[in-house]
């Protein structure tokens, strides 16, 4: 991870502004892999920026390592970072293609979600203290998918956030799944969604359609 920051005095003479890595001043020290299961560079991995403690300021999460360490680091409000990912309680996560931060069971703090390719989703559950617990079993959404990223947004309206996975064509449940590129809607209820049984809802140019129906979480 390398933190880049520009050079006001360039910038204040109409030069061209140059950057500076700032990581290791700042206190983010995390090294990316470029091996498998990820060996494309264009998979990506995925990072986020949120207020995770709510303290009003910027925390970072972060995906890529070797050993699927994910990088938890806490804003110190003086424009450092605290490395808290060895006791973020976050398991391992080698495959992480996409990360958002919500607050999934509303309870006024940012929870995490993971997608993986070819691995289960997580759903780091913020306990304060900078201290997560992976409930995505419990709450539907440890889908094993090739996936490429993720997204939040309330898509019906209800007041609840719900998930958006992007994946690569592949059969995920059952053989009428389409051959090409999915998006894997799953939605909120209550702090609950519908699971890997739960619908596939297709995406093509704004016009939803169920490739999947099966058994809800309770």
């Amino acid at each position: 991870m390398i933190v880049l920051a520009t050079a006001g005095a360039a910038h204040a003479a109409g030069g061209v502004t140059p950057f500076t890595s700032e990581h290791s001043a700042r206190g983010v020290i995390y090294n990316m892999m470029l091996s498998a299961p990820i060996v494309n560079p264009q998979d990506g991995f995925g990072m986020a920026c949120a207020d995770l403690d709510g303290d009003d300021d910027l925390d970072l999460v972060l995906l890529g390592r070797a050993d699927g360490l994910v990088g938890i680091f806490e804003n110190n409000g003086n424009g450092t970072f605290g490395n808290r990912s060895a006791t973020s309680g976050a398991p391992a996560t080698p495959s992480g293609c996409g990360v958002s931060a919500f607050d999934y069971d509303r309870d006024g703090d940012l929870d995490v979600f993971i997608a993986q390719k070819n691995l289960p989703c997580r759903l780091l559950r913020n306990d304060g203290a900078m201290a997560f617990t992976d409930v995505a079993a419990a709450a539907g959404v440890a889908a094993t998918l090739p996936a490429t990223g993720c997204s939040v947004a309330d898509f019906d309206g209800d007041g609840w956030l719900d998930l958006h996975v992007c994946t690569y064509s592949r059969r995920v449940a059952e053989p009428a799944v389409p051959q090409q590129r999915r998006r894997d809607l799953r939605r909120c209820r209550g702090g609950s969604r519908r699971g890997v049984g739960g619908p596939l809802v297709t995406n093509r140019c704004g016009a939803i359609s169920t490739g999947i129906r099966g058994r809800t979480s309770a």
